[in-house]
């Protein structure tokens, strides 16, 4: 699953440079780089200096695994390293031991910008391949509920210190659906199309299957008993962390393609899993944010499943439902 993530991730720079010495495979950065030298179209320049294309694989840190026995044969085969906060990743991902699970690096607007203008190393049906892969590997969802945020962990059950769990990035996801779809920003415009629209249509529906089918394993703080790797977890972490994101465009850029895009990144990513708290904390902001749109049958859709999904967490007794059978009547009664 790792690997297949890793792959779909992969983007490619190239750049029209002198040949630089540099070793083929070397790993700077979270970055795998391989030096091109191509004789024929590079050639001389016009002071008989001979040039080359450098070409740069990158690939998103996807996740990884934490959690379970696991020994160094193991690990040499199945090609996961373990870093020093206990989570196993794919080797050659990272290039520091001492990374923090998924760690945010401050990047400014500008890196952003330009991490995103990056096309996709791999043509388009390889991509698609692969996604069929993911979808078929995540609907087999018996093989995967022990591995992901929706397990429980009781106390007192020894076989749960051999429990493993899958952790995905997020935010790597966001980022190949932004890739996917630059149009999401009304202000950006992807590429010129190489490819039939229907191949383009097919990939993004794959990809936003393949991200609701990963909510459950964004990391939300869980870990099995008997976890010592890292530091400290801050529960319902994504689930804060994309709030955090889209708050303002929902409560505050109200009719405007920010906050119905804030709406389906909420959707999409926030995962259903969260503690009780915190839904009774962002519950009041999102009734808010659902009573600035009237009348639109996608924007009361998209809410629905969100409360729909804050109920299966909260008691009956914690919250009053009233208020929100009181706007489903009268605000959105045409459906």
């Amino acid at each position: 699953m790792l690997k297949v993530l890793t792959l779909l991730s992969a983007t490619v720079v190239i750049e029209e440079g002198e040949d630089e010495e540099e070793e083929d495979g070397s790993i700077h950065g979270g970055v795998k780089k391989m030096v091109i030298n191509d004789e024929e179209n590079g050639g001389n320049n016009h002071d008989g200096e001979k040039r080359g294309r450098k070409v740069t694989i990158c690939y998103d840190d996807m996740g990884g695994i934490i959690g379970g026995k696991f020994s160094e044969e193991d690990e040499e085969d199945s090609m996961l390293v373990t870093l020093n906060d206990g989570r196993r990743v794919i080797k050659n991902v990272r290039n520091s031991d001492d990374a923090s699970p998924m760690e945010d690096t401050v990047r400014t607007s500008e890196q952003l910008e330009e991490d995103l203008s990056r096309p996709f190393a791999l043509p388009h049906p390889a991509r698609q391949a692969l996604l069929s892969i993911v979808l078929l590997m995540l609907s087999k969802k018996g093989t995967w509920r022990s591995v992901s945020n929706a397990a429980l962990f009781p106390e007192g059950d020894p076989n749960n210190n051999d429990r493993w769990m899958l952790l995905l990035n997020w935010r790597a996801l966001l980022s190949m659906l932004l890739r996917t779809a630059p149009h999401l920003d009304e202000h950006k415009t992807g590429a010129p199309p190489m490819e039939a629209s229907s191949m383009r249509s097919k990939i993004l529906k794959s990809t936003v299957s393949m991200i609701r089918s990963c909510r459950c394993f964004f990391d939300q703080g869980i870990r099995p008993p008997g976890w010592k790797g890292g530091g400290p977890v801050e529960l319902d972490a994504t689930a804060r962390a994309l709030w955090k994101m889209t708050e303002t465009d929902l409560l505050y850029h109200t009719h405007s393609n920010s906050c119905f895009r804030a709406q389906i990144m909420l959707y999409l990513f926030h995962p259903s899993k969260c503690s009780s708290a915190y839904y009774l904390e962002v519950m009041p902001k999102w009734m808010e944010s659902w009573r600035n749109v009237d009348r639109c049958p996608e924007y009361d859709y998209l809410w629905m499943v969100m409360f729909g999904r804050t109920r299966k967490y909260i008691h009956p007794r914690d919250h009053d439902w009233g208020a929100l059978r009181r706007h489903l009547l009268t605000q959105c009664g045409y459906w």
